[in-house]
């Protein structure tokens, strides 16, 4: 069962972080949590929903990135600068993300949701900001941090659409800070983690991350090929919806 359910989370989620520049955590981490909190229990039921996602993420931003490169979408001259800052984000959320109360990550992670939902629907989306550099590398770690704790790379693509990319390698772009921030939260996630959980590696599932990281290779191959069908007005308004659920899913 945890195979079959495993596939299904990744293919979907997969699917619409593809169509939306990151965002797998909106659907995968809530379904993940609910699983592991009826197969596993509460103790560490959070940790591992995280924990599978961002080793499922691994797979499917390695796939979304290289179609991306391929269709010539990525540009690394904008994203090398940033790169170090999403770096150091990553590890502090991923440190959180290891040692925190489970209920208390919980929360956190819907309340980031919540609160990145209503900033989206207040902020405009067309106006370009002129930020000095520091700031720039700033809000960068705060990219990387967020996009660890609230599985979702929000930040990471409105910041690079604020100062000056166009949408679509806004997005492009964000696929590689999910390889990126994905890949530094699986190994701080496993590295010495030793939990009496059965098919667990660290706070990972092993079951739902072998199907849902194959799986999602296909919903994210799926996924790029359909990115420039839908109007960036729709594709905000299912992102904006999104992260309402999932908040309000994971707060009940």
């Amino acid at each position: 069962m945890l195979l079959i359910l495993g596939a299904l989370i990744g293919f979907v989620s997969s699917f619409i972080a593809a169509l939306l520049g990151g965002g797998a955590g909106l659907i995968a981490t809530p379904a993940f949590y609910y699983i592991a909190l009826h197969t596993y229990g509460p103790e560490y039921a959070m940790q591992i929903a995280l924990g599978t996602c961002y080793g499922m993420s691994v797979c499917l931003s390695a796939v979304a990135t290289y179609k991306h490169q391929r269709k010539g979408n990525i540009h690394l001259g904008q994203l090398k600068p940033y790169l170090v800052f999403l770096a150091i984000g990553s590890i502090v959320g991923a440190v959180i993300v290891r040692y925190i109360d489970a209920n208390m990550l919980k929360y956190i992670f819907a309340i980031l949701l919540i609160l990145s939902g209503i900033w989206m629907i207040f902020h405009n989306d067309n106006k370009i900001v002129n930020i000095p550099k520091k700031a720039e590398y700033s809000i960068s770690i705060f990219c990387g941090g967020i996009g660890v704790l609230a599985t979702s790379t929000t930040f990471t693509t409105m910041f690079f659409i604020k100062i000056g990319t166009e949408l679509k390698k806004a997005i492009s772009i964000a696929s590689v800070c999910v390889l990126i921030i994905s890949s530094i939260a699986t190994f701080v996630v496993i590295f010495g983690i030793n939990i009496d959980v059965p098919n667990t590696y660290g706070y990972i599932s092993i079951p739902m991350l072998i199907t849902s990281g194959l799986f999602g290779v296909f919903g994210s191959l799926l996924g790029v090929r359909f990115l420039g069908f839908i109007s960036p007005k729709i594709l905000k308004v299912l992102f904006i919806a999104l992260m309402f659920v999932s908040g309000v899913v994971m707060l009940l």
